[in-house]
């Protein structure tokens, strides 16, 4: 989780992050498989330094790094392998994207 987050908050540019992404792949043998794969693919939604540009309404970065992670807390804990981690990601996007979509339906227009 260290270096996982080091990689994600922690790389100032796009080819820091790039370099840091497939080295941490490497070492945790994890560039076949798919899912991650599609991680990568979709890193200008969910990766800092791709979004600098971004409209946030007010909330900084740490107010977004700390709901990030408050997110991960019922997910994962710091024993939990990167193998783990990216195993329980696509349940931690499915119940945000459901709470999303709930909260969407429950807005009046």
């Amino acid at each position: 989780m260290v270096k996982f987050n080091k990689c994600i908050f922690k790389s100032w540019t796009e080819e820091q992050f790039e370099k840091r992404w497939w080295k941490l792949l490497d070492k945790f043998h994890l560039r076949e498989v798919e899912w991650v794969q599609s991680l990568f693919e979709d890193r200008k939604y969910w990766v800092p330094t791709f979004m600098r540009d971004v409209f946030f309404a007010g909330l900084s970065t740490i107010s977004r790094s700390e709901s990030l992670t408050s997110s991960y807390d019922k997910y994962v804990h710091a024993e939990t392998s990167m193998r783990e981690f990216i195993e329980q990601y696509k349940m931690i996007v499915e119940d945000r994207y459901e709470k999303d979509a709930k909260a969407g339906f429950e807005c009046p227009s």
